[in-house]
């Protein structure tokens, strides 16, 4: 939960934004065809789709970063 409210904190308002209408897209989406497919706990099973699904967009990003600053780390320590 704080690594998530962090990245709130960190991010720019328009990574935000995107990522809550990502999040309300996915959602409404997956309730459709949770509804659809007759699921018995539809609307719980579609926000942890999208929450899910939402997490997974968010941590590629910062992976990559990551994996970046060791990179530069190692060249560092190297050269």
């Amino acid at each position: 939960m704080l690594g998530f409210l962090l990245v709130f904190l960190t991010a720019r308002p328009i990574s935000v934004r995107r990522l809550s209408l990502f999040f309300i897209f996915v959602f409404g989406l997956s309730t459709g065809m949770l509804e659809a497919l007759r699921a018995r706990h539809a609307q719980s099973d579609a926000l942890i789709t999208a929450t899910a699904l939402t997490l997974l967009m968010w941590s590629s990003p910062l992976v990559r970063m990551l994996r970046d600053s060791i990179r530069l780390e190692q060249c560092r320590s190297v050269g």
